[in-house]
Protein backbone atom coordinates (compact mmCIF):
# COMPACT_ATOMS: atom_id res chain seq x y z
CA UNK A 1 0.00 0.00 0.00
CA UNK A 2 1.30 3.43 -0.80
CA UNK A 3 1.84 5.88 1.97
CA UNK A 4 -0.78 7.95 1.19
CA UNK A 5 -3.15 5.62 0.64
CA UNK A 6 -2.42 4.15 4.09
CA UNK A 7 -2.73 7.54 5.29
CA UNK A 8 -5.61 7.94 3.92
CA UNK A 9 -6.74 4.90 5.21
CA UNK A 10 -5.72 5.23 8.83
CA UNK A 11 -7.79 8.55 8.80
CA UNK A 12 -11.11 7.17 7.32
CA UNK A 13 -10.62 4.57 10.48
CA UNK A 14 -10.14 7.12 13.30
CA UNK A 15 -12.95 8.78 11.89
CA UNK A 16 -15.30 5.36 12.37
CA UNK A 17 -13.90 4.83 15.68
CA UNK A 18 -14.61 8.15 16.88
CA UNK A 19 -17.81 8.54 15.58
CA UNK A 20 -17.18 11.28 13.34
CA UNK A 21 -19.66 9.41 10.05
CA UNK A 22 -21.15 12.76 9.24
CA UNK A 23 -17.94 14.39 8.93
CA UNK A 24 -16.27 11.59 7.51
CA UNK A 25 -19.03 12.31 4.40
CA UNK A 26 -18.30 15.97 4.35
CA UNK A 27 -14.33 15.12 4.06
CA UNK A 28 -13.54 11.78 2.06
CA UNK A 29 -16.95 11.87 -0.49
CA UNK A 30 -17.02 13.29 -3.62
CA UNK A 31 -19.90 16.22 -3.82
CA UNK A 32 -21.88 14.19 -7.12
CA UNK A 33 -21.37 10.94 -4.78
CA UNK A 34 -24.67 8.45 -3.87
CA UNK A 35 -25.53 6.01 -1.60
CA UNK A 36 -28.39 3.44 -1.84
CA UNK A 37 -30.15 1.55 1.29
CA UNK A 38 -31.74 -1.75 0.32
CA UNK A 39 -34.52 -1.36 -2.12
CA UNK A 40 -34.90 2.46 -1.22
CA UNK A 41 -34.30 5.19 -3.72
CA UNK A 42 -30.58 6.68 -3.75
CA UNK A 43 -29.02 9.35 -1.78
CA UNK A 44 -27.55 11.63 -4.03
CA UNK A 45 -25.08 14.06 -3.04
CA UNK A 46 -22.89 14.69 -0.27
CA UNK A 47 -24.99 17.22 1.48
CA UNK A 48 -28.07 14.84 1.34
CA UNK A 49 -25.80 11.80 2.19
CA UNK A 50 -24.37 13.69 5.65
CA UNK A 51 -27.97 15.05 6.37
CA UNK A 52 -29.34 11.30 5.72
CA UNK A 53 -26.69 10.57 8.20
CA UNK A 54 -27.21 13.04 10.76
CA UNK A 55 -30.92 11.49 11.90
CA UNK A 56 -29.23 8.66 13.11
Amino acid sequence: MSEKLETLHNQVIAYLKEGKFVEGIDDFYAENATAQEKADPPTKGRAAMAATEKKF
